[in-house]
């Protein structure tokens, strides 16, 4: 069985399980079965989205055609407010005044990530530390310091699609190894 097709992932849905279920769905349970499941691009946890799933020969596809590709996100982002993990499932370490954000301030500073930029990675991430996944780390309470993950990609639309205080919804299209919660956290 050989294929590429995309799956719906809900949020608080690992791309991991995806797959499992998915290769469960396939037949690929138990050792005489062994079909080759993979996706294209990991999702954060508290992401929903489309998932690109590749079954068979095609799982070599995924990342000579869709890995390199760009990639498009749909996002919300709230301001005066930040989370330990970037996302609506982390614990809020500070809260700041917005009244003053106005629709053409944001605008002007999305401007200044269009481009080839710099971006420092979230701890709650599935980069590796010594042998251990960052998000592993972080729910230990170790702390890292996520520079020396640095990272350049490059963001090539930015827009603003809606602006209602204190939320705000952007569209990027990006390269690959852009955290989304990076952006909004900048």
């Amino acid at each position: 069985m050989n294929g590429l097709f995309s799956v719906y992932k809900p949020r608080g849905w690992p791309c991991t399980s995806v797959v499992s279920l998915v290769k469960q769905r396939l037949g690929g349970k138990g050792r005489k079965n062994k079909i080759k499941v993979g996706h294209g691009g990991t999702l954060d946890l508290e992401a929903e989205g489309v998932l690109v799933i590749g079954v068979g020969k095609c799982c070599k596809n995924l990342h000579e055609d869709f890995l390199h590709d760009s990639k498009t996100y749909l996002a919300q982002g709230q301001l005066g407010i930040a989370t330990d993990s970037l996302d609506l499932g982390g614990s809020v370490c500070e809260v700041r005044d917005y009244q003053h954000v106005t629709r053409e301030m944001l605008e002007e500073a999305l401007e200044e990530f269009k481009g080839k930029i710099s971006q420092v990675p979230p701890i709650y991430s599935a980069l590796r530390f010594n042998g251990k996944r960052g998000y592993q780390l972080a729910r230990s309470g170790k702390m890292v310091d996520m520079e020396v993950k640095r990272r350049d990609c490059e963001v090539f639309e930015l827009k603003l699609v809606d602006f209602n205080a204190p939320y705000f919804d952007i569209e990027v299209r990006c390269s690959r190894g852009f955290y989304v919660r990076s952006l909004i956290r900048d």
